[in-house]
């Protein structure tokens, strides 16, 4: 839901009048979902691409987002993916990992 939400409000023009209404709605599920990341981490792949779309929203959607706690379930994730890897079991997958490493590479 979270990733179609994101690509939702990525396609919607910034002045669009539904914008506000599809961030709120991505807002509420990034609240009940960050907190998850808490207790366990279920779908690590699908939850992954998830939270690097709404990184990729960039600030058009910051103030409406914040609070959100994306940047730390992200970190978590990736935390997650390498202690799996580390310890020989799959955390995530290839494709996930490909989205995560191409992600990184366009950080600061």
């Amino acid at each position: 839901m979270i990733r179609a939400l994101a690509a939702l409000a990525a396609a919607l023009p910034t002045k669009d009048s539904d914008r506000p209404a599809g961030l709120h709605a991505m807002r509420l599920a990034l609240l009940a979902r960050n907190l998850d990341f808490q207790r366990s981490i279920i779908n690590a792949d699908s939850a992954l691409q998830a939270l690097i779309a709404v990184q990729g929203l960039g600030s058009g959607a910051a103030s409406t987002l914040s609070g959100c706690s994306t940047r730390e379930a992200l970190v978590a994730l990736e935390r997650y993916g390498a202690a799996e890897f580390r310890a020989r079991r799959v955390g995530l997958g290839p494709s996930a990992w490909g989205k995560l490493l191409d992600y990184r590479s366009t950080q600061p």
